[in-house]
């Protein structure tokens, strides 16, 4: 069990969608630099991605979003649901977003809420997700591979915020078949 001193995951409330903002772009300038554009990258905007996260937030047709909170500080978030693209039935689940405040990086916090993610995908009844990653992050990589995750073959090219990025995609079955011990 990982435990991390004072972290709290709870979900998203509006007046979160600040520090998501802020800290969104300043994890993207940090885990993409060298992946995308420098220019695409210093000119990120977190006020945008404050918009988006309130617009996202207040939509109740969608599994809320998550957020890691270390002494009252919004420190990551996490976003999921059903997979956007299923490409297998039955559908899967699907890790669409998690990003962390570089500061905190390496302390656990990304860990649990991960755990969390999977733990909530399960309670909406998928018996397995996917997520999608830049290969070039290393770090996500290691943390998602640690935790069951494994690059199954499949690769996407898309349009993300005005910039092309190749990802591969990872899966794990969240609960085991009947078939299984």
């Amino acid at each position: 069990m990982v435990r991390v001193p004072g972290l709290m995951i709870r979900e998203a409330v509006e007046a979160d969608a600040n520090a998501m903002g802020h800290l969104h772009v300043r994890a993207w300038q940090r885990a993409y630099r060298g992946v995308m554009p420098d220019e695409y990258l210093d000119g990120l905007q977190a006020q945008d991605r404050i918009a988006m996260w309130q617009g996202r937030i207040s939509r109740t047709d969608l599994p809320p979003l998550l957020v890691a909170v270390v002494a009252d500080e919004v420190v990551g978030f996490a976003a999921f649901g059903a997979e956007q693209a299923p490409t297998t039935p039955p559908a899967c689940g699907e890790l669409y977003a998690m990003n962390l405040d570089p500061d905190h990086w390496g302390r656990g916090i990304g860990r649990v809420l991960l755990r969390r993610v999977t733990e909530a995908l399960v309670a909406m009844g998928y018996e397995e997700a996917v997520l999608w990653v830049v290969p070039e992050n290393q770090r996500a990589r290691a943390l998602y591979e640690s935790e069951g995750w494994v690059a199954d073959g499949g690769v996407s090219t898309e349009e993300i915020l005005g910039v092309t990025v190749t990802d591969i995609r990872y899966r794990k079955p969240l609960v085991a078949s009947p078939s299984q011990p």
